[in-house]
């Protein structure tokens, strides 16, 4: 089974739950990665940042499921206005996450798991 977050709010938020419930995470791990899309064709100045996350949650019964979730975090700037807002958005959702698992025991590894 697959379930998909639409933000790292509801992410953490099963992740706790099930945490609570006598689960656990496979490999006690937590995967994230990040990607930079060039938003233009031939210029290079506009930048779509993405973080995505997963995990495998492991039941009592013994069952399983993936965990994840996808948002972009905005767009960086590489023209004289420099903004990079996307770079804001995705550091702070790193730290977010990075806190909890710290919290509750977890490992932060890079990656993304695919079924």
């Amino acid at each position: 089974m697959r379930v998909t977050c639409g933000s790292l709010d509801e992410f953490v938020e099963d992740l706790r739950n099930q945490l609570g419930k006598d689960s656990d995470v496979f490999q006690k791990t937590v995967r994230v990665s990040t990607s930079k899309r060039d938003m233009d064709d031939c210029a290079g100045a506009r930048f779509m940042l993405t973080f995505q996350a997963s995990a495998i949650v492991c039941l009592p019964d013994d069952s399983e499921y993936l965990l994840q979730m996808g948002v972009d975090c905005g767009i960086d700037y590489e023209d004289a206005t420099r903004e990079k807002n996307g770079t804001k958005e995705l550091v702070e959702l790193k730290e977010k996450l990075k806190l909890f698992c710290d919290e509750s025991g977890l490992i932060v590894g890079p990656g993304v798991i695919e079924i």
